[in-house]
C-alpha cells in the first residue's frame, strides 16, 4: 500500500486515496499505519496544497486522539498547529470549528464557547470530519444540553451522502445521537429504542458501537434492567469509548450496591480521562457516581473532597446540567441541604428531567432526616435489585 502510494505520479491523487483510507483504519493495529501513511504522503505535497494538508492532518489527529494515551498525547501536539491556521475552504473551516470545539471540550474551558464552535461547524452540508467516532463522542455531551441543539447534530447525520465508519449504516450515527439525547432528558423508553439498533449489529470494533454500547448500559441501569445492562459493559480496551464503557459498569455497580468494585471503576475512568488530560466532567459524571460510592463505603472526607473538585471543574465549563450535578455530590457528601436546593433550583429550569428528580430526592431525604426528632439511619444510598421494570411497549417507546 505505501509503495503504490509513493510510486503514484500524482501527489495529490495519492492524498486523496491516501485520505479515504485513513477514514476507515478504525482497528487499533491500522492507527500507526495511517499515521505513518499520512506522513508519507504529506511529505510530497506542494505548498499550494495546504488545504489537502490541512484535512490529512485533521483526519490524522481524529483518528490518533481516539487511540490510547500515548497516542492521544502524541497527536494532541499537532493540534494548535491545526487550529491556529485557517483553511481557505468553507467546509474545511467548519471542520476546524468542530475541532476548536473539541478543544474547549477536552479542557472543559467554556461550554458557551465549545456549543458556539460546534454549531459553527453545523451550519451548513456534510462535513467529513462529522463521522469521525472522536469527534461524534465529544459532540454529543457538548451539544446534549439543548435539544434543540442536539436535534442539529442527529439532523446533520440523518443526512450524510454516505457512512463514513464502514461498520454502520448510513444514518446510525444519527441514531444514536437521537438515543443519547432521549438520555439526557431522562426519556428512558425512547433512549432505550433508539440505541438498542446499533448495539444489534454486535460489532464492538466500532467506536461508535461501543459508545452506543456504554449509553444504553447506562439506560438499563436507570431502568432497573441490570441483567441486561451486565453484558453491555464487558469491553476493554484504549479507545477513548472504552472509558465510557468503564464509566457505565462503574454505575451498574454502584446501582447494585457493590460499591468497592464501582469505585474501583470509577477511579480508574477518571486516571483514564487524566491521562488524555480530559478532566471535564460534562464528558462523564465519574465524580459524582464515585461521591456515591465513596460514602456506601464510610469515605466521607474522599468524598466531600472530590465532590469540590467536580464544582470547581462544572463552573469553569457553566453548563447547568454539570454544575447541578456537581451541586448534588457537594450537598450528599456534606448533608448540606442548602446546597440541595440550589442544585434542584439550577435543575428545574433545564430539560433533564431524571437529574431533576434526583436532586428532589436528595433534598427531601437530607430535609426529612434533619426534621426526624431522634437520629436515624441516612436512606439507602442504591436500590437493590429486584424484578426487572417493565419496558415499555415498542409502538409506546416510538410515540
Amino acid at each position: 500500500m505505501r509503495d503504490a502510494l509513493m510510486r503514484c505520479e500524482d501527489p495529490q491523487l495519492a492524498a486523496t486515496v491516501a485520505l479515504s483510507l485513513i477514514q476507515r483504519m478504525c482497528t487499533g493495529s491500522d492507527a500507526h499505519f495511517a499515521v505513518s501513511l499520512a506522513i508519507m504522503v504529506i511529505a510530497r505535497l506542494l505548498p499550494e496544497d495546504r488545504d489537502l494538508v490541512w484535512n490529512l492532518v485533521c483526519t490524522t489527529y481524529l483518528l490518533s486522539a481516539n487511540r490510547d494515551a500515548q497516542i492521544a498525547n502524541c497527536a494532541g501536539k499537532y493540534f494548535e498547529d491545526l487550529v491556529g491556521e485557517v483553511p481557505q475552504d468553507p467546509d474545511l473551516r467548519r471542520a476546524r470549528s468542530a475541532l476548536l470545539a473539541v478543544g474547549n471540550a477536552r479542557g472543559g474551558d467554556s461550554s458557551t464557547e465549545a456549543v458556539g464552535h460546534a454549531l459553527e461547524a453545523l451550519e451548513g452540508g456534510w462535513v467529513d470530519v462529522f463521522g469521525e467516532p472522536c469527534l461524534f463522542t465529544f459532540l454529543v455531551p457538548v451539544l446534549g444540553d439543548d435539544p434543540e441543539h442536539i436535534a442539529k447534530l442527529w439532523l446533520t447525520h440523518s443526512t450524510a451522502p454516505v457512512s463514513n465508519d464502514p461498520h454502520l449504516r448510513r444514518g446510525m450515527l444519527s441514531t444514536i445521537a437521537r438515543g443519547c439525547a432521549f438520555h439526557n432528558g431522562g426519556d428512558l423508553a425512547r433512549a432505550y429504542t433508539f440505541l438498542t439498533p446499533p448495539v444489534s449489529t454486535g460489532n464492538l470494533d466500532c467506536p461508535a458501537v461501543l459508545l452506543a454500547s456504554a449509553k444504553l448500559a447506562e439506560v438499563c441501569v436507570e431502568m432497573g434492567q441490570f441483567d441486561e445492562a451486565a453484558p453491555l459493559v464487558t469491553a476493554d480496551g484504549e479507545l477513548l469509548q472504552h472509558i465510557n464503557v468503564l464509566y457505565a459498569r462503574g454505575r451498574l455497580k454502584l446501582a447494585s450496591c457493590h460499591a468497592e468494585g464501582a469505585l474501583e471503576d470509577l477511579l480508574e475512568a477518571g486516571r483514564r480521562l487524566a491521562a488524555r488530560e480530559m478532566p471535564n466532567p460534562a464528558l462523564m459524571a465519574w465524580r459524582h457516581h464515585a461521591v456515591r460510592a465513596h460514602l456506601m463505603v464510610g469515605n466521607r472526607d474522599d468524598a466531600a473532597r472530590l465532590a469540590h473538585e467536580e464544582l470547581d471543574l462544572a463552573k469553569r465549563w457553566g453548563s447547568p446540567r454539570v454544575v447541578g450535578t456537581a451541586l448534588m455530590s457537594v450537598g450528599i457528601s456534606t448533608d448540606d441541604a442548602d446546597v440541595l436546593a440550589e442544585a434542584e433550583q439550577v435543575l428545574a429550569g433545564t430539560p433533564h428531567r431524571l437529574l431533576h428528580a434526583q436532586s428532589l430526592y436528595w433534598l427531601g431525604t437530607t430535609c426529612a432526616a434533619r426534621a426526624a426528632p431522634t437520629p436515624r439511619p441516612a436512606p439507602a444510598p442504591c436500590v437493590r435489585p429486584g424484578p426487572p421494570a417493565q419496558r415499555a411497549p415498542a409502538g409506546q417507546a416510538r410515540g
